[in-house]
C-alpha cells in the first residue's frame, strides 16, 4: 500500500529535522574522540566483540543524538556495521542482552562484563546520564531550531497547496500556495 502524501512529507520533515539537529550538535564534537575511544576500548566492536582486524569498524553513539548524545569520549564506541545498523536508537544495554549477534559472539558472563565496562567508560567521561536536547542546546540554537521547524512546516504545507493537493486537516498557514511562490521568490533573490 502506498504512503499518503502527508505521510511522505512528514517523513521528509523528520529527516530534515534530524539533519539540522546534527548541524547544531556538530560544534560539540571532540575531533579526536574516535581515536581515543578505540584506544580506550580496544580494536573491537563494543557490542559483539568482532575484531577490527576482521571487520572495518564504525562508531556508534551510546546515547543517540535524539537523547542529547554527541560525538564525544564516553558516548562514542567502536562497533561493527551490523551492530550499528541493527541497534539503531534502542538502548545499548538492552541491545547487548537481546541481540542474536552479540549472543553468538559473547557468552552471558562476557556480555555482563562488557556492559559493566561500557558503563564505567561512560561514567569516567561524565556521560552516564542522557541529557535532553533542551539541556544540550543554547537558547540561540533552540530559537534556530524552532525557526527551522516553522520553515519546514511552511514549505511542506505550501508545496502541497502549490501542487494542488488539498489537505483534510486545516493548514497551518494562510494562503499556502501564495506562501510557496513567495518563498521561491526569496530563494531566487539570494541564490548565486
Amino acid at each position: 500500500m502506498a504512503r499518503s502524501i502527508s505521510t511522505n512529507m512528514g517523513i521528509g520533515r523528520g529527516n530534515f529535522r534530524k539533519a539540522f539537529l546534527s548541524v547544531l550538535l556538530h560544534s560539540r564534537i571532540e575531533k579526536d574522540a574516535p581515536k581515543k575511544a578505540l584506544k580506550e576500548l580496544g580494536n573491537e566492536c563494543a557490542y559483539c566483540g568482532i575484531s577490527g582486524e576482521t571487520e572495518h569498524l564504525q562508531y556508534d553513539h551510546l546515547w543517540p543524538e535524539s537523547k542529547g548524545g554527541v560525538e564525544v569520549l564516553g558516548n562514542l564506541v567502536p562497533c561493527c556495521p551490523t551492530c550499528n545498523s541493527t541497534r539503531r536508537d534502542s538502548p545499548w544495554e538492552m541491545f547487548m542482552k537481546t541481540s542474536p549477534r552479540v549472543k553468538k559472539n559473547r557468552n552471558r558472563r562476557q556480555i555482563v562484563g562488557q556492559i559493566k565496562k561500557l558503563q564505567e567508560y561512560m561514567k569516567r567521561h561524565d556521560r552516564n546520564q542522557p541529557k535532553s536536547i533542551e539541556q544540550v542546546l543554547t537558547a540561540k540554537e533552540k530559537k534556530l531550531r524552532e525557526n527551522f521547524n516553522l520553515l519546514l512546516a511552511a514549505l511542506s504545507d505550501s508545496a502541497e497547496a502549490a501542487a494542488g493537493i488539498e489537505k483534510k486537516a486545516s493548514l497551518q498557514f494562510r494562503e499556502p500556495e501564495k506562501l510557496f511562490y513567495n518563498m521561491v521568490k526569496i530563494a531566487k533573490k539570494y541564490a548565486r
